[in-house]
């Protein structure tokens, strides 16, 4: 036999001793996706002997929930989870009394849209201590101070 370009096809082509060598060997486990999206399956040379292909079946796809895993198996983890992007109260007062539902560590909570800051002397509760313009400080003063 004249030794010819190894094809999968579970014979020695190239006459080395080696069967389908240069491809997954058929039979083989092999696995797709990662996470909550993997799945088992084992490699078949392709018809045309050129290469082997995993014939694991695709994932079941599931509704994203808030749990940290990627559960609709499109590489993004707790996107577009039911319930987040509304707007709601945080329970805070001043400022960071409006926020908006979002998925964070597992679980969908309100968070604020602004943070508690430096008290300025605007008539708002900058700093969330239920007191407005306590401690304040001027446009000014403030605009200094973030400078530094």
């Amino acid at each position: 036999m004249t030794p010819v370009k190894e094809l999968c096809n579970r014979k020695d082509d190239d006459c080395d001793g080696i069967v389908d060598n240069d491809f997954e060997r058929e039979g083989a486990t092999c696995t797709i996706g990662k996470g909550e999206c993997k799945t088992s399956g084992v490699w078949k040379c392709n018809a045309d002997g050129k290469g082997a292909t995993c014939d694991a079946p695709a994932p079941a796809i599931k509704a994203e929930v808030c749990d940290g895993i990627d559960n609709d198996c499109d590489d993004k983890i707790d996107e577009d989870v039911p319930g987040t992007g509304v707007a709601c109260q945080t329970g805070k007062v001043g400022v960071c009394a409006p926020g908006v539902m979002q998925c964070l560590g597992g679980r969908v909570q309100c968070v604020a849209n602004v943070q508690p800051s430096q008290e300025i002397c605007n008539n708002l509760d900058d700093d969330c201590n239920n007191v407005v313009d306590d401690r304040c400080l001027t446009a000014d003063e403030a605009a200094k101070l973030k400078n530094k």
